[in-house]
């Protein structure tokens, strides 16, 4: 009897191999597993984040990547909602289900093929949730094959003792101390676009196509209008709709927030703001209408490129002239003639190379152009600088932020580049910052600031 009742105390705190009474269970583990790699390959963020808990962790190969749920979201959305994934396919599997009453905890190996990375291993612990087998914890890394292991960890000592001295952030003027209020605006999984007529907009599986934008005079006060097509797998759907307006489909809130005509600045871009109504507060998703500043969506985008503007103002900043002045003007018109949710940039600069807060750089930009700013780090110079030239402290103050942004993010030196490269129709940042960008100058400066 003592003998038994030890083994059975024991068997409490063991798990067992797989089992013909658990296999139902490690059937729809595999499932879920098997789902999570093909949403990934098909940059499916909606049904990938649908598979983890709440309360989820995931550790990536970095040393510094242990994200919750939440951090590793916003990381990922922006390439999901550019139709951008990652492929890794399971070549292995081992499954454990731990022998409790309730058999709701399993963890789990695999061996994984990347065609970018070849051989790598993904491990963690799904927990059952409400019926449903949910990720708790995945961790991601690259085996090493021993032989290797030596002159694999000597590169990774190397690179560490290089990041223990860092480039330092410049120092930055806090929004708080010039802002006239606090930024606007509601973070969500969506993206915003400014789209002529011929063009369409991609955000994971819809696509929207602008057919035309115009001007409905018939009535006494001229309206502008756009017509759209919406497309998701196989439906489709037409619609007029009109400045100002939003409309649910299909999952998806999708918000006319301008229609830009003929003289004004944008003629001929519609901007439209597109989200999944799952990230959506109520009272947005179920509005018909695009609302004003305090409604725009923040969206959170990973930083791939270093972009440099000028605020192209029609007279150039003065040694006289109040910078703070110039970032409360912004804003206001920004929030009442742009509807933004905050100032278009990341960074701003006034003639003494003061750095000033603008728009949390977790958070995509604005333009008044068809180029998208997703992933760009704004920096911009306020003036005009195709009539005046950059002081040398603005020089200096811009080689410093470049310097800490592509460090920090982890970027090549040809990441750097102007508004310009991106965007039709445009010299900004002015022909005389755009010499600097040209003639490598900025570069050279930059490269001064990583060694």
């Amino acid at each position: 009897m003592k003998r038994f009742s030890a083994i059975a105390l024991l068997s409490l705190f063991t798990t067992v191999p797989l089992s013909a009474q658990n296999s139902a269970r490690t059937t729809a583990i595999e499932n879920t597993l098997n789902q999570l790699h093909d949403a990934a390959s098909k940059a499916d963020g909606s049904r990938y984040f649908r598979l983890f808990a709440d309360d989820a962790v995931y550790i990536g190969t970095d040393a510094g990547e242990r994200w919750t749920i939440r951090e590793f979201r916003a990381f990922a959305e922006p390439y999901f909602a550019k139709g951008t994934g990652w492929t890794y396919k399971p070549r292995s599997r081992h499954i454990v289900i731990a022998d409790i009453p309730c058999h709701c905890i399993a963890w789990f190996d695999e061996l994984l093929d990347s065609e970018r990375y070849g051989t790598s291993r993904g491990t963690g612990v799904l927990t059952l949730k409400s019926g449903a087998w949910k990720i708790s914890q995945y961790a991601l890394t690259f085996p090493i094959p021993n032989d290797l292991a030596r002159g694999m960890t000597n590169e990774i000592k190397a690179f560490e003792a290089r990041k223990k001295n860092p480039v330092p952030m410049p120092r930055i003027v806090p929004h708080a101390e010039w802002q006239v209020k606090p930024p606007l605006g509601v973070a969500a999984d969506a993206t915003r676009r400014n789209k002529r007529a011929g063009d369409s907009l991609a955000f994971r599986d819809l696509t929207i196509d602008v057919l035309s934008v115009g001007v409905d005079s018939s009535g006494p006060k001229p309206v502008d209008f756009a017509s759209l097509r919406m497309r998701l797998r196989n439906k489709s759907e037409t619609r007029t709709v009109t400045e100002g307006s939003a409309f649910n489909w299909n999952g998806f809130h999708v918000a006319i927030v301008a229609i830009y005509g003929p003289g004004e600045l944008g003629g001929g871009l519609a901007a439209l703001e597109v989200a999944t109504l799952s990230s959506l507060p109520p009272d947005i998703a179920s509005s018909t209408t695009a609302g004003g500043a305090d409604m725009r969506l923040r969206i959170p985008h990973t930083i791939t490129h270093v972009t440099l503007h000028h605020t192209g103002d029609a007279k150039p900043l003065l040694p006289g002239d109040s910078p703070v002045e110039h970032l409360q003007n912004l804003q206001s018109w920004g929030e009442s003639d742009r509807n933004w949710w905050d100032l278009p940039y990341h960074f701003l600069l006034g003639l003494d190379g003061d750095i000033y807060e603008g728009r949390d750089y977790h958070f995509m930009g604005e333009t008044n152009t068809d180029y998208d700013p997703g992933g760009h780090f704004l920096i911009s110079v306020i003036g005009n600088y195709n009539i005046q030239e950059p002081t040398q402290a603005q020089l200096e103050s811009i080689a410093d932020l470049m310097a800490w942004a592509l460090e920090e993010f982890d970027l090549p030196l040809d990441r750097i580049g102007g508004h310009y490269n991106y965007a039709t129709g445009t010299d900004c940042p002015g022909k005389n910052l755009r010499k600097y960008l040209e003639d490598g100058t900025f570069k050279r400066m930059v490269v001064a600031r990583l060694k």
